[in-house]
């Protein structure tokens, strides 16, 4: 049998998915879109689930936050924060994106049960999200995070294994 740390190798996988997984930023979007927000709440046993509870008042209707998220979505993902812009495109790219999020929310105001007054916020809110977001694509800054992290994990594999780095099989 191969003595191969894997334990490692998973807690590098683990930290590049972490940077890469844009979850906890949607689901802050959708807190703020549907008033609801998910909280820990024990059961009868102790053991705590994730619920979403009552938190304010929705800023549009269910139909208005998929179809709104549909289009954050596609903007914040884990192959978008692999991009590769130069400033440049990254600046003209948030020009295009809070130009269409604007169009798309007056457009649907009044289908999506949106106030007039929430519009502003609602560009304003998502905006502070996606622009540190869609930053990490700024000259391959984000992947070329990853080197170091891959770099320790096959570091780390190789040292806990020297005769696989000879290209034996240690049994």
């Amino acid at each position: 049998m191969a003595n191969i740390n894997l334990s490692m190798a998973d807690n590098n996988n683990s930290m590049i998915q972490i940077r890469l997984n844009p979850d906890d930023l949607l689901n802050r979007i959708y807190e703020n879109l549907s008033g609801k927000k998910y909280s820990r709440i024990p059961d009868a046993n102790g053991n705590y689930k994730m619920e979403l509870i009552e938190n304010g008042k929705p800023l549009m209707n269910d139909q208005g936050i998929r179809m709104f998220q549909s289009i954050i979505v596609d903007m914040i993902n884990p192959h978008t924060v692999q991009g590769n812009f130069k400033e440049q495109r990254y600046e003209n790219f948030l020009v295009w994106f809070h130009t269409e999020i604007a169009y798309h929310l007056i457009l649907n105001s009044t289908e999506w049960g949106i106030a007039d007054n929430d519009i502003e916020y609602l560009i304003t809110s998502v905006m502070a999200l996606v622009v540190p977001f869609i930053s990490r694509t700024i000259d391959n800054k984000e992947r070329e995070g990853y080197i170091p992290t891959i770099r320790s994990e096959e570091k780390n594999i190789i040292h806990q294994n020297p005769d696989q780095a000879k290209g034996g099989i240690s049994l």
